[in-house]
This record gives structure tokens, sequence and C-alpha cells, in this order.
């Protein structure tokens, strides 16, 4: 499955959107709990602990319990409903995943938003509609990952292995690359006899990255693709 995009600044978003943070916060103090206009500070802590557990229980690809989890939580600010997605993509539910992000970008349109809804749509076979939502992304925002890598995933699944190895290159160039376009990349080098040019690739991504399911199972396949055990 292609990667869910939730990043450490959404999860911070996500609470603001949900009122629990003030503005101006002290780093060394951490985050500042309340909302003005008086929430129930008890209220207020509970979301947060339904948002770190969803956080996690997205993390650890429990997307039945994370997505459940999700439906308990009140707000529906845009980093929240972005969370939602990805509960639900985690959950293999695209038609509910693309729901959240649409109503995700009817609120601000970003790259992730829009990558998010690509990825809903790959997973539900949908890739002519995934690749413009992709083109969009790019299209929006050039220095940012996702919408190159979700068209390196799509020409993957097309079987049009340069051009996704084009994709996964341009990713790589960026300012900040995406560790999936490196694995998906050695990926290719692998099952191309290229296993240097693989190896190079591999070591610049976190062995954390490398042990997630997605990274592990291509890599397997490239593998086996070469007859290699």
């Amino acid at each position: 499955q292609h990667g869910v995009h939730v990043r450490p600044e959404e999860r911070r978003r996500a609470l603001e959107a949900l009122g629990y943070l003030k503005g101006g916060t002290n780093p060394s103090l951490g985050e500042s709990l309340g909302k003005v206009g008086g929430i129930d500070p008890k209220r207020g802590v509970a979301e947060l602990a339904k948002l770190d557990q969803l956080s996690l229980l997205i993390a650890q690809r429990r997307g039945a319990e994370a997505l459940a989890l999700y439906d308990q939580i009140e707000s529906r600010g845009f980093p929240v409903l972005l969370l939602g997605a990805a509960a639900a993509l985690r959950a293999q539910q695209p038609e509910r995943a693309e729901h959240e992000a649409r109503l995700a970008l009817a609120l601000i349109e970003r790259p992730e938003q829009l990558a998010t809804v690509g990825d809903a749509l790959v997973q539900g076979g949908r890739l002519a509609e995934a690749r413009a939502s992709y083109e969009r992304a790019a299209a929006l925002d050039p220095e940012r990952a996702p919408g190159w890598l979700g068209l390196g995933v799509i020409a993957e699944l097309e079987g049009q292995r340069d051009e996704a190895a084009r994709r996964y290159e341009q990713v790589r160039a960026l300012p900040v690359p995406s560790p999936e376009a490196l694995w998906r990349l050695a990926a290719l080098q692998i099952e191309a006899g290229r296993r240097d040019e693989a190896r190079a690739l591999l070591a610049e991504v976190p062995q954390a990255e490398l042990r997630t399911p997605g990274a592990a199972e291509r890599l397997a396949r490239a593998e086996r693709s070469t007859g290699q055990p």
C-alpha cells in the first residue's frame, strides 16, 4: 500500500484545529493546553489522548481500531480529517478515505490532502482519477514529494518502469525527499540487476522505514523476481 501522508506538523495543526494549542508556546515547556472560550479542561485532555492514540494506531497499521477511534473525536478541522482519511486507508476503506480527504480539501487545498485522495483512489483501483489528483498535488507545490511519488506509484502499477524510476528520481532530488521513493527506486534497481545502485539508495533510508510492511514486501518481491532467496 502506498504510504499514508501524516507528518509531525500535521499532528500539531490537528491540535490547533481542536483548539488545544495556544500561540507562542515555549518548546522547553511542551505544548500548552487550553482553548480560548472556556473549554472544559477534562474534555480537552480526553480529546488530546484520543489524538495521540489515533496517531499511534495509524502508525501501527491497526486501521479498523483507528477508524473507530476517529469517529469518537468531535472536531473535524482539516488536519483531523486528514488523520481520519489515513485511518480509513489503513482500514482498507478507500471510499471513506476519499470522503474524509475531500472534506479536508474543501477547507484548505494542500498537496497532502490531494495525495491522500489519490491514495484512496489507487486503493479503490481508480488509477486515472488518482493520476489527476497527484498531478494537481505536484502542480500546487512542485517542491513537495506527495504528488510526484504518487505518479511514480501509478507508473509502476501500469508497468511503466522507466517512468516510475524517473518520478522517484524527481522525488529524490527534492529538498525533503520521501524515503518511500528511495526504497521504491531501489526495488526497481534490484529488478534491473543494478544491485550496487540499489544498495546505495537503501543506505539513505532509515531502518525503521525499511521494516514497514510496504517496503519489506516490495523489496522482497524485487528479490524474488531475480531468483534470489
